[in-house]
């Protein structure tokens, strides 16, 4: 009885500061909608955060405290699913509706072991990409300096550098010859914020 009790107890208890956590969360981006506060929230769930990083209110993290965002980060409303590591580096933005996923679940197991039977891969983002609205990158997915993820785009294969990929799944449809002032400009920017 007593070990039921207990088990009540601290099911109320978590339930109780995940509530509270969520107010915490979703109060804070609607009735405190500065960059400063929205900042805090995100390191409360995320192992690094820099500077400038920017998200909307639809900004969701699940998993463990496994993201690094490196500055200038825009996020609009992206889903991060963060059981492995998720790292964005710099100046990279996303359009709304994002998914980065490190979780997938195993299709050769069936019934309940397909629910819980989870593996999950890094996601690595390097500086300057961009990823457009609706696109999802999945586990074990590098996404290369400069490129562009499509609208729509379902990433499971490594993105070069200065390369655009779209379709389901992601092929390159494209190729970026990167402009040389606005490369300069960025490296002249990094050396000037020390």
């Amino acid at each position: 009885m007593l070990k039921t009790l207990r088990m009540m107890y601290r099911t109320l208890k978590l339930s109780i500061f995940g509530t509270l956590d969520r107010l915490i969360w979703y109060g804070g981006f609607y009735l405190f909608p500065t960059p400063r506060v929205r900042r805090w929230l995100i390191s409360r769930y995320a192992t690094y955060v820099g500077k400038g990083v920017d998200c909307y209110s639809n900004f969701r993290i699940y998993g463990g405290k496994r993201l690094y965002i490196y500055d200038n980060v825009k996020l609009a409303s992206t889903l991060c699913g963060c059981e492995a590591d998720i790292v964005i580096k710099e100046n990279v933005f996303f359009g709304y509706s994002v998914m980065v996923l490190t979780p997938q679940h195993d299709y050769n197991h069936v019934g309940l072991d397909r629910q819980k039977v989870i593996t999950a891969k890094p996601i690595h983002i390097d500086k300057n990409a961009w990823i457009a609205s609706g696109a999802i990158i999945l586990g074990g997915v590098t996404v290369g300096e400069g490129a562009v993820v499509a609208a729509g785009a379902v990433v499971n294969k490594d993105v070069p550098p200065f390369t655009i990929v779209g379709g389901v799944p992601a092929k390159v449809i494209g190729h970026i010859q990167p402009n040389q002032t606005t490369a300069q400009s960025d490296s002249d920017n990094m050396g000037n914020q020390g």
